[in-house]
Formats: structure tokens, sequence, C-alpha cells
């Protein structure tokens, strides 16, 4: 069986007020070779009813969970389940919206340098304006100088921030576990491991809008950098990243993962 070159993830719950945006902006764009899935975590409104009405504009494949699942975990699904046998994987979110191009110059990237993952610049947006904030390309081919960086800068590009080799994604990926890592330092952690092991593209075009709360919640996390460290991963990363690839899967998968948890962890 033949697959689409690039699989596109994306995680719904009662998104009808967000979803005709972002369903637009992937329709628009001019790379055609993908496939859409989406899994619905038991929507109660008109998200699934919206969806199909896109189904004879671009492959969708439509699944309703069987349970209820946290974003991390239904991340988790698509990219096992679904994504694993695309060469390329990306994952969306119901209320974000991408430049035409965004897709196609991402791939070109990724086809023609020696990258896992390629992101863009990007905007942040919500219901009422869009918000311009200076980024700064951190993260590059070498990855000790990432992860560096990230302690430095705490400056996180979230899962849903870029296009991966599916190889790459899907071995990071592994090590998520709801019963150890929270919700909220899920990024953090998947991309600390993600620069630890494997290279990353950048593109300084502004082909990706970021939809937030409001205003308020930018400011914080512009000034406060709303993705906090957690010091007990960057202790293990760092570890990791100097001896062996496999080095964090030995310490996630025993006691001493919540060890290091209570002895190194700031509270908020």
């Amino acid at each position: 069986m033949k697959f689409e070159e690039l699989g596109i993830g994306l995680n719904t719950y009662n998104s009808e007020k967000n979803i005709r945006t972002l369903m637009d902006s992937i329709i628009s764009q001019k790379y055609k070779n993908f496939k859409l899935y989406v899994l619905d975590n038991q929507s109660t409104d008109k998200t699934k009813k919206i969806i199909y009405n896109y189904k004879s504009k671009i492959n969708i494949k439509f699944v309703t969970d069987t349970i209820k699942r946290d974003i991390p975990s239904s991340q988790k699904k698509l990219i096992n389940t679904y994504l694993s046998n695309h060469k390329y994987s990306m994952i969306i979110n119901d209320d974000d919206k991408y430049n035409p191009n965004y897709i196609s110059k991402l791939i070109k990237k990724l086809n023609f340098n020696q990258h896992d993952m390629v992101y863009s610049n990007f905007k942040l947006f919500n219901e009422k304006e869009t918000i311009n904030v200076k980024n700064k390309p951190i993260y590059n081919s070498n990855k000790f100088i990432n992860v560096i960086n990230f302690y430095i800068y705490r400056n996180i590009v979230p899962i849903c921030f870029g296009i991966y080799k599916t190889k790459a994604i899907v071995d990071a990926i592994k090590f998520y576990n709801p019963d150890r890592i929270s919700r909220t330092n899920y990024d953090n952690q998947f991309m600390l491991y993600f620069l630890a092991n494997y290279r990353v593209g950048y593109i300084n075009q502004k082909l990706f809008n970021y939809f937030i709360k409001n205003k308020i919640e930018i400011n914080k996390g512009t000034k406060k950098n709303i993705y906090r460290l957690n010091k007990s991963l960057y202790l293990i990363f760092l570890i990791q990243f100097i001896f062996a690839k496999n080095f964090f899967l030995i310490i996630y998968n025993n006691s001493y993962f919540n060890f290091l948890q209570k002895l190194f962890v700031a509270r908020p």
C-alpha cells in the first residue's frame, strides 16, 4: 500500500468555533501529497459535521476515540497509529492557521538538508488581533548548542511547530507517559529530547499563525517564557546527550526518575 509523503495529525474536541479557519488553511496548501488524520475526543458539538464537509476537498480519515485522552496522549496515538507509515509527520492544533506555502517550504528544506525537523518563524494571534513578537532562531543543526540554548533562553518550539521526519518523531514521542510527565511540561521534555538527538532546521519567514487566548497571556509568555523548564529533565537530557542516546530511557523507566524529579524540580 502506497502512503502519501506527509501525514498530518489533528486532535479535536468541541472545536466548531475555530476549526473552519484551520481547515481552510490546510486545503489552501500548495503542497498536496498529504493525508489528514483527525482523532476526535468524543465532541458533542458540530466538529465532526464541519470536518466531513471538507472530505471532498482533501484526503481525510476521521476517527472518534474510544476513550477520552489529554492532548499529549492523543498526539502520541496519532503519531504511533496513523502517521508512522508516512515519510514526514506534522501535528497541528484545531485553532491555528497556516500560510499556503507552509508545507511546501518546510518539506523542501527537509528534502535538501540533513535535518530531522524544520520549523518556521510565526505570528501569535487571538480573536481580536495579531500580535507581533520578536522571535529569534536559537536552534540549528548543532545538537549540543541547541540544548544549551534551550536552557539559557527557555525558548521552546512546541510539538505542533514544524514538520518532522517520521522516524525521528516516533522515537521522540515514545518517552511520553502521562503518569510521570505532566501535560504542562510535555512540550519542554519532548523538545529537549529532540534537540539532544536530532538536527533542527529553521526558516525565517512567518508562515505559521499560533492561536493564544489573550494578549495578557502572550505578554506573560514573552516576558516570563510561559514554557517553564523542568530542571530535573534538563539534567536527565544533558546526561543522556553526553553519554548515550538510550541512557535517558534507562533512567526514565526506573525509580531514579521519580527521585530526580523530587530533587531537582523548581516549584512554581
